[in-house]
């Protein structure tokens, strides 16, 4: 399956997204406020000034991922770029941000320079869909509510599972419709709804959580961590609309918005308010790591990591076998088979991808060995690995665990014979 997107839809969503984050920078900062981060903030009281709630956010969101100087972090929908430059700024690693808003991308190239941190900044113009980066160009990948105005999320999901590491981690804030209100906030309000399309986001859709989480494991990804922030966006929203209200129409139209846009947006902060007080629409955090043959990922132990007052969160690597798997193939095929002669192979478990090669292992750690006849019965289904096994055909010495490792490499290459 190939996820891509066509020029049209690009064009259809680049158009959507510039319709409301190319108004200018200084009208968002009349709401935002100095923090300049257009997603929930993240409350240890709600008493807690709107800068403060961005800041723990960003450290919370930062420690989820575990950060460090080596990581390369993709960041889908990279806004006015907080995370950008927390994360260089911070923890010293590289920072790639993906938008479609031209004037998003002016404003943070010329902060990085001010930063001093341009070399460790990238921010392209492209849609999530159509970008090309070699695979597992990331070590860690993520969105701060962007993924809302991509309607494919299987396809996006599946793209990002190979353009991370494979022992990558991925966090997306996601806000979410409800599974029993259909895709809208606004059940039965179909003026409602076409007022957001209008005036608000033209483009995208809020999916419910578990379509959110489906996509993301048939992808490949292993959930880690599921955290309600809805509280929090409600808190969020409520001083975004306290800072819409202060500022007035007049202030709004000094920043080069006309009053009706104002109006509109003061309108949504409303409306945001409402929905996230009354939950029909929610708000998560989502941690995942990469799984799949030979890749996995240890957790801490101690969930405290994933707290903002917990201890830093640092795993080691992904899991690693060491030494190799042999298997002899001993006897041959009866008469008038396709014929598996005598002979030995190895899989090397630090390199899974380069399958299974002829020759006896240099390090094995299990040896098997099986007759031609029985291997053969294995390729038709007519006998299969657990029964080989069960039955004595397929016989080990040493480390079982190393052959249940390579098992998937075993099997595919020795269909060809």
């Amino acid at each position: 399956m190939v996820d891509t997107i066509s020029p049209e839809q690009v064009s259809h969503d680049q158009e959507g997204i510039r319709f409301h984050y190319d108004l200018p920078a200084e009208f968002f900062r009349l709401f935002l406020g100095d923090s300049f981060n257009y997603s929930s903030g993240y409350y240890r009281s709600p008493e807690d000034s709107l800068d403060q709630a961005q800041h723990n956010k960003i450290e919370l969101y930062c420690k989820k991922l575990e950060l460090g100087p080596g990581d390369h972090l993709l960041d889908i929908g990279a806004g006015w770029g907080n995370l950008m430059f927390y994360a260089a700024q911070k923890y010293g690693c590289k920072v790639t941000g993906l938008s479609l808003s031209p004037v998003q991308k002016e404003y943070i190239t010329k902060r990085a320079a001010e930063l001093g941190i341009s070399h460790l900044i990238n921010y392209e113009l492209v849609h999530a869909l159509a970008t090309d980066f070699p695979d597992g160009t990331f070590t860690k990948a993520g969105s701060l509510e962007a993924t809302e105005h991509i309607e494919d999320l299987p396809a996006l999901y599946r793209k990002l599972y190979k353009m991370v590491a494979d022992d990558g981690i991925i966090c997306v804030q996601i806000i979410t419709g409800r599974a029993n209100l259909g895709e809208t906030s606004f059940p039965g309000e179909e003026e409602a709804t076409e007022f957001m399309r209008r005036y608000i986001y033209p483009v995208g859709r809020w999916a419910n959580i578990s379509e959110a989480v489906t996509a993301m494991e048939n992808a490949g990804f292993e959930i880690v961590d599921l955290e309600n922030i809805t509280d929090h966006y409600f808190l969020t929203q409520r001083q975004w609309y306290q800072g819409l209200q202060k500022a007035y129409a007049d202030k709004a139209a000094n920043t080069g918005v006309e009053p009706d846009r104002y109006l509109a947006q003061l309108l949504f902060a409303a409306g945001s308010v409402d929905t996230f007080r009354r939950s029909t629409n929610l708000d998560y955090q989502l941690l995942a790591r990469k799984n799949g043959p030979g890749i996995r990922r240890p957790l801490q132990l101690d969930r405290a990591t994933l707290t903002l007052d917990g201890p830093e969160r640092k795993t080691d690597g992904p899991y690693k076998m060491e030494g190799q798997v042999q298997l002899s193939i001993t006897g041959d095929v009866g008469t008038g088979q396709a014929g598996i002669p005598s002979s030995v192979w190895h899989v090397d478990m630090e390199n899974l991808e380069a399958g299974v090669r002829e020759g006896p292992a240099t390090n094995p750690v299990c040896k098997v060995s099986i007759d031609g006849n029985d291997l053969l019965a294995t390729l038709t289904g007519q006998l299969s690995w657990p029964d080989a096994f069960v039955q004595g055909k397929l016989v080990h010495e040493g480390d079982l665990t190393a052959l249940l490792w390579v098992r998937d490499a075993l099997r595919s290459p020795l269909g060809g014979f």
